[in-house]
């Protein structure tokens, strides 16, 4: 997980992803909303690990569970896409693809195709 300190209010922001060349951010604010952020009004991201205490005490539990949140509804709409292209493939399309998964290490994807496909 990537937080950001506010400079001005010293207030720590979950970065979620970069945008425009790094100018600006989606960010989790401490209210836990999500908003597109200047980054010029931060400093650097640090790279945390969620658990570590010293930095979970300068998020908020709504800040967290919003990450969570955003994440999971993220690896949801991920999948629909993926689904949807892979219902509109040829058999010779499909096949490939799945070896190109498999190959990449991706495991588990072929059961879970084939099973709504």
């Amino acid at each position: 997980m990537e937080i950001r300190k506010n400079r001005k209010t010293g207030e720590y922001f979950i970065q979620i992803e970069e945008k425009d060349s790094k100018k600006r951010f989606l960010g989790i604010t401490s209210l836990g909303d999500v908003k597109l952020l200047n980054a010029g009004l931060f400093e650097e991201a640090i790279d945390i690990e969620e658990g570590d205490v010293d930095w979970n005490n300068h998020l908020h539990q709504i800040q967290i569970h919003k990450y969570h949140e955003y994440i999971e509804n993220r690896k949801e709409d991920s999948i629909e896409y993926i689904l949807g292209i892979y219902e509109q493939m040829s058999q010779h399309e499909k096949q490939r693809f799945l070896e190109l998964l498999e190959a990449s290490g991706v495991q588990g994807v072929r059961n879970l195709l084939e099973s709504v496909a």
